[in-house]
Order: structure tokens, then C-alpha cells, then sequence
């Protein structure tokens, strides 16, 4: 299985000779075509682009006609999806007024007095293996870590939605966070919306973020009925809480113990959701296909275990070679709980 690969329509590029691996992720470009601010552009960087004269949006227009709020383009797994806001003077391509359609690359499509040319594009991330050991709470220098490391660093960078999939206790949440703390969003919220178990109330989490990263854990376990407000949120960037409506600035990270095309094939997620939430999807690996990684680990577990508790005896030369032999099912965090037990106990 690759360590990386792109959901929207284009696949991993292997590189060469240490020249690192090329991600092609499908987008789109907006220009005005006609009317006010021709000329003016907007691409894709996101989930999701919204058109409107309001403040916040991706392509403001100065145009009268256009609702705060217009129009919000995306990219789906047919193409391109233009989806009208419930604006007064309507979404038109010719003389049909669209709500929601599939448009070709190049369709022309109004708002108000303003022509948008619309046309599919292709971003690029250059992924090179990074010479790191660890990057924030991930550890380790296998080459599945750093081929990681250096996909992290350049998607730190932008605001494409990522999906992390992994065995329980591989680390996902680890991985989210370290992403959000190599970003321009550092310092801000990073909010954790688990998934399991998740109430009525828990699309109210969106409205805490504020600027940060939200972390959608376990998206194979959202209940249905909540799955399309979540889209919806996502894609509009407003979200409805007691009767107020919140604009939404946040970076979207999923993670998924499952595999994730079983779960749309079975109905238990929704495609669109799952393709918005993954312009870029990342495999880690379970521990025991980076068995190497296991002795800067317990150090590491030691060293956070002495930062929070105080020096400790050392762990004697033959508990460190149990812990380095076992089989781990349970991941990093498995390991984790061996080493703080271990720490515990009265010698």
C-alpha cells in the first residue's frame, strides 16, 4: 500500500533518484469573464470555493445582484459541482437557472451581471523524503516515517483537506496534530470531533476551531443524519448554532481506522463526504511495518514520562529488549501504556 495518495482523480507519481514524489490534486480556477472586476481570479484551495460579494468568500464580486453568499464550486468524484446559495437573482448557464449540476471545464455560468469562466486545474505538491527522526509527536527515521515527514511539511502548507487512515493506535491523531503545529494555524485551536458516539450537538465543535484545525476522528462512526450538515458546513462555511449563524475559518483533518472505500460502497459514509474531506490521503503504517522505530519510541515515551513525573530508575537492559521484541497489535499506543506501566512499578 502506498504511503500517500490523491483523491481527486489523479494518483501518486513515484519519483526518482531522490528527486522525491509528485502529487497531482485535481482543483479548479475561476475567472471573471464579464462584469464587474474582470479579470479578477480565484482558485481552489480547500474543499471548497464560494462566490459572493460578502466578505470571506474565495472570488468576491462588486457586483449588486450577487448575494453575500452566491454560489460555492467544488470538485467531486464526476467532475465539477456548482451549487447555488438560495440567491434572489439565481445561478444561470445560458438561460437555465442551475441549484445544483455537474458543469464541464470551461462552462460559463452568471451570477448577477458577472460571467465566470469555470475550468478544472491541476495543483502540485513536491513530497521529498525527509531526513527527519520525528516531526512534533511522531517518532521515528524508517522510510515510511519520512516519506510522511516530507508530505506533511509541504500540505502544513495549505489548506487541502487531508485524510489519515490507520490501524488503531498507529497514530492518527498524533499525526493531525503534528500537521496543524507545522502550519500557519499553529497557535490557534485544534479541536477533536470524535466521531464515535458523537450526539445531535456535535457539529457545534465547527464553531470552536476559530481559525485552527479540526480533526473529524473516525468518520467511519458519524451517524447518517449527521453527515449531511457536516458536508453542508464544510462546504458553505456557515453553520447554524441556537439560531446564530457562525462563519467557519478552520482546516479540515479526517482520520479512519477503515478502509475507505468499503465504507462508502456499504452506505455507511457518504462518497461526496469522504471526497471532500480527502484532496489528499495518508496510510500509516502499523507498527510492525516500522518495527526499527520501536527503540526511539520507548525513549521517548521515558523522556515525557521523566518531563511529567520526575526522574525514574532506569528500565533495566532486559525489559527494554521485551518491549523491543513483542508484536505490538495495539500500535504506538499500546507501547506507550507498556512504558508508562513499566515506569510506574515500584522497583
Amino acid at each position: 500500500m502506498p504511503i500517500f495518495d490523491s483523491n481527486h482523480g489523479t494518483a501518486r507519481v513515484p519519483g526518482s533518484g531522490g528527486a522525491g514524489s509528485e502529487v497531482r490534486i485535481a482543483g479548479l480556477e475561476v475567472t471573471v469573464k464579464q462584469g464587474p472586476g474582470a479579470g479578477a481570479t480565484a482558485a481552489l484551495a480547500g474543499a471548497s470555493l464560494i462566490v459572493g460579494s460578502g466578505a470571506g468568500c474565495d472570488l468576491k464580486l462588486a457586483d449588486p445582484a450577487v448575494a453575500p453568499q452566491h454560489l460555492v464550486l467544488s470538485i467531486s468524484s464526476e467532475g465539477i459541482q456548482a451549487e447555488d446559495l438560495a440567491s434572489v437573482s439565481g445561478t444561470w448557464m445560458g438561460a437555465a437557472r442551475i441549484r445544483s449540476a455537474q458543469v464541464a471545464s470551461g462552462a460559463l455560468i452568471t451570477v448577477g451581471k458577472t460571467v465566470l469562466d469555470v475550468r478544472a486545474s491541476t495543483r502540485r505538491l513536491l513530497a521529498m523524503r525527509s531526513s527527519r527522526t520525528r516531526l512534533g509527536g511522531l517518532v521515528g527515521s524508517s522510510t515510511p516515517m519520512q516519506e510522511i515527514y516530507g508530505l506533511v511539511e509541504p500540505l502544513a502548507r495549505t489548506d487541502l483537506p487531508l485524510m489519515v487512515v490507520g490501524e488503531p493506535g498507529a497514530g492518527k491523531r498524533t499525526l493531525a496534530r503534528a500537521l496543524h503545529d507545522a502550519g500557519a494555524r499553529r497557535g490557534r485551536p485544534f479541536v477533536v470531533m470524535d466521531c464515535r458516539g458523537a450526539g445531535t450537538g456535535a457539529l457545534a465543535q465547527l464553531a470552536e476551531v476559530r481559525g485552527g484545525t479540526l480533526l473529524v476522528h473516525e468518520i467511519g462512526a458519524l451517524d447518517a443524519p449527521l453527515q449531511l450538515p457536516l458536508l453542508r458546513a464544510l462546504e458553505t462555511r456557515q453553520l447554524n448554532v441556537s439560531g446564530d449563524h457562525v462563519t467557519l475559518d478552520l482546516r479540515v483533518v479526517a482520520s479512519s481506522s477503515q478502509e475507505l472505500a468499503p465504507l462508502a460502497d456499504q452506505g455507511r459514509v457518504r462518497s461526496d463526504l469522504l471526497y471532500r474531506l480527502g484532496a489528499v490521503t495518508i496510510w500509516l503504517p502499523p507498527l510492525a511495518e516500522r518495527r526499527g522505530d520501536i527503540p526511539a519510541l520507548i525513549e521517548h515515551f521515558i523522556r515525557a514520562h521523566r518531563d511529567r513525573s520526575g526522574p525514574r530508575r532506569p528500565l533495566p537492559p532486559h525489559q527494554l529488549e521485551e518491549l523491543a521484541s513483542r508484536a505490538w497489535p495495539g500500535n504506538v499506543r499500546e507501547l506507550e501504556r507498556a512504558v508508562q506501566s513499566l515506569l510506574d512499578t515500584p522497583r
